[in-house]
């Protein structure tokens, strides 16, 4: 069974000893360490940018692919030869 524990739970259970750099600190392996912890798949959705300004994308042009966000971004990829997209 995989239990799942916070940070502020893990770090609970370190010892708060002066320690020097090459001393790795002790855990309890029932309570978890920094190695155990696992995390699902993202669900959210990633935002897409516009190829032009970086800002978020409203619209894609259907023949090149390129994401825009303004009318004026796609009458220059309407412009653009498809060689160069």
């Amino acid at each position: 069974m995989i239990v799942f524990k916070n940070l502020k739970q893990i770090l609970l259970n370190y010892d708060h000893q002066e320690k020097t750099e090459k001393e790795i600190p002790t855990y309890n392996p029932d309570q978890g360490s920094y190695m155990s912890i696992e995390a699902g798949i993202s669900v959210r959705v990633r935002a897409k940018f516009c190829d032009f300004t970086g800002l978020t994308h409203m619209y894609t042009h259907k023949e090149s692919g390129l994401r825009f966000s303004e009318e004026r971004h796609f009458r220059l990829i309407e412009k653009m030869q498809n060689t160069a997209i």
